[in-house]
This record gives structure tokens, C-alpha cells and sequence, in this order.
């Protein structure tokens, strides 16, 4: 009998796959045996979505129905993951969790389906705190993002990022998921400077423009730091003035990541005598460019002259 390094047998393999033909040649020698990981024939029939062999298997024995793998995955889970319409035949595991502490509906939800016969055990959360929701976002499940969002909307990872912040980091449609606003993660981060970072489209996020980083850094200086001309246009005229922790200016993040275009759009409007001495430190720190440099003394002698008169 020959075995595959991971003891799955032939059969198994046959039916993860879909292979209707192949499973029916094998079925008699193979369907009793399960692998080292305790992965049976009945997992395998589910994860294929052979609805004829499941049948099969559950007329010949209803053990294997209650059998799990060692990594904590049942008959249930299995049939999430394929999206099989036997879901209610183990529909009492619901509550189970695997290793990883993802339910069913997490299975479920990851691989871009949805059923509503799983909703009964809603706000579970894995090992890293997410809910069905949070991979609801991550993949733009619209559909499970619907029915799990007034249900789990509150419930933030392990990292503390709320489904709307998770969904912006994926670049995915937040839409649906607009009742998350003014919700900082653990790292002082929110939505609308996540979709800054990653050139995503902000207006929808704009409510969030009076929240501040970890460091009181604005959307403007993280839009001037990773060059978002379009985030820094929406956002200039109002915070153009405002100063970080350190003091630091939106201008300021543009000169230390050469976005020169960027810098000098924002000093312009920003600026200072004290400004222009720290800008001035930066530029030859940095060796930056030699009309950046002239724009800033520039810039610094007009504002001395200013306060002469």
C-alpha cells in the first residue's frame, strides 16, 4: 500500500480534488483509512464537494462525521471551506475552533463565501483576534461584509485595527464599513492614514481629518511623507499650520523623504523663520538640492525683512 510522505492516501487526494472518477476506483480500498493527522475520507469528500461520496460515507458509517484533525479542523470547517450545502449536517461543531481559533464561519468567510445557517456564532475570534468580518474586509466579501457588520462592527485584532482600517491596508471597498471611523489601533494608526499610506481614495474617510498619530502627526504630514498630491491637496488648507511631538511640520516630512514637489507646495504655505532654520539643517544634512536649499534662505530672508519694516 503505498502512502504519501504526509500518509495521505490516493483517495484522499482523489477527492480534495474533485475527481469523481478516480475517487470511485479507489473508494473501497481507502475510504476507512485516515491520515497521521487524523484527516479522513469524509474530509476530503467535503473540501472536494463530491456530494455522491459524502453520501456514500455517511450511509456506511457516522463516524466519521464526529473525527477531527489534529490541527483542530472538523467535518464542518471542511464544508465551509468548499462552501458545501452539508453545512447542516454538522452544524452542532459550530462553536468548535481550530488551532488557529478559526471557527467555520471564518473558513467560511477567508475563502469568499457566506451562509447564513453559520451567523448562529457570530464575534467568535482567532488567535489574532479576528472576527469573520475582519477577513470579510480583507478580501472585499461583500456579501458576508453585509450580514456581519452591525454584528461584529465593534470588535477590533489583536493589533487593534478595526474591520475598516483592515479593509484599507488591503486597498479593498470600505464603504460598508463606514460606522468604524475615529477608531485608533494599537499604533496610534487609523483608517484615514492607512488609506493615505497605500494612495487610496480618502473623501469617505475625511471625518477622521482632526485625528493624530502616535507622534501627533497629521494626515498632511503622512500624506507629505509618502508623496500623496492628491491627500495633501484635500488637506493643506486646514492644517498647513499644525506642528507634530517634535515640532515638525507636514513640509518638513516631504524634505526628509525627498519628495521635493511635495516640500515645496507645502513650505509655501507653512512657513516660518523657525521653519526655515530647521529646513535649512535638513537640506544639508540630507545634501539636498541646491534650489531647495536657495528656495528656503529665500524664503527666510524675506521673512526677516518682513519683520524689520
Amino acid at each position: 500500500m503505498i502512502y504519501t510522505p504526509n500518509k495521505l492516501n490516493p483517495l484522499h487526494f482523489a477527492l480534495s480534488f474533485g475527481n469523481i472518477e478516480a475517487s470511485q476506483l479507489l473508494f473501497d480500498q481507502f475510504w476507512e483509512q485516515k491520515s497521521d493527522n487524523n484527516f479522513t475520507s469524509l474530509h476530503a469528500a467535503l473540501l472536494g464537494d463530491l456530494h455522491k461520496i459524502v453520501d456514500i460515507i455517511h450511509e456506511k458509517s457516522g463516524k466519521q462525521q464526529e473525527i477531527i484533525t489534529k490541527f483542530g479542523n472538523s467535518a464542518l470547517i471542511f464544508a465551509a471551506q468548499s462552501n458545501s450545502s452539508y453545512l447542516n449536517n454538522y452544524i452542532s461543531t459550530i462553536t468548535l475552533q481550530n488551532l488557529q481559533g478559526a471557527t467555520a464561519l471564518h473558513i467560511s468567510v477567508k475563502n469568499g463565501h457566506f451562509q447564513q445557517i453559520l451567523l448562529k456564532e457570530a464575534r467568535i475570534q482567532d488567535n489574532n483576534g479576528f472576527s469573520a468580518l475582519h477577513y470579510a474586509a480583507q478580501i472585499n466579501n461583500e456579501m458576508a461584509i453585509c450580514n456581519l457588520v452591525d454584528k461584529e462592527g465593534d470588535l477590533v485584532n489583536m493589533k487593534g485595527d478595526t474591520a475598516l482600517v483592515i479593509a484599507c491596508k488591503y486597498q479593498q471597498p470600505y464603504n460598508l464599513l463606514l460606522n468604524q471611523t475615529m477608531i485608533k489601533n494599537n499604533l496610534g494608526q487609523f483608517a484615514l492614514l492607512i488609506a493615505i499610506q497605500n494612495k487610496f481614495p480618502i473623501t469617505a474617510l475625511l471625518e477622521e481629518k482632526s485625528l493624530r498619530g502616535r507622534l501627533q502627526e497629521t494626515p498632511l504630514m503622512v500624506a507629505a511623507q509618502c508623496a500623496n498630491k492628491q491627500a495633501v491637496n484635500m488637506l493643506i488648507s486646514e492644517q498647513k499650520k499644525l506642528r507634530d511631538i517634535n515640532g515638525c511640520a507636514a513640509s518638513m516630512y516631504a524634505l526628509q523623504n525627498g519628495h521635493y514637489t511635495i516640500f515645496k507646495q507645502i513650505f509655501k504655505e507653512e512657513a516660518d523663520l523657525s521653519l526655515c532654520f530647521r529646513c535649512s539643517s535638513i537640506c544639508l544634512e540630507l545634501k539636498c538640492e541646491q534650489t531647495i536649499l536657495d528656495l528656503i534662505n529665500r524664503t527666510r530672508r524675506k521673512l526677516e525683512q518682513q519683520l524689520l519694516e
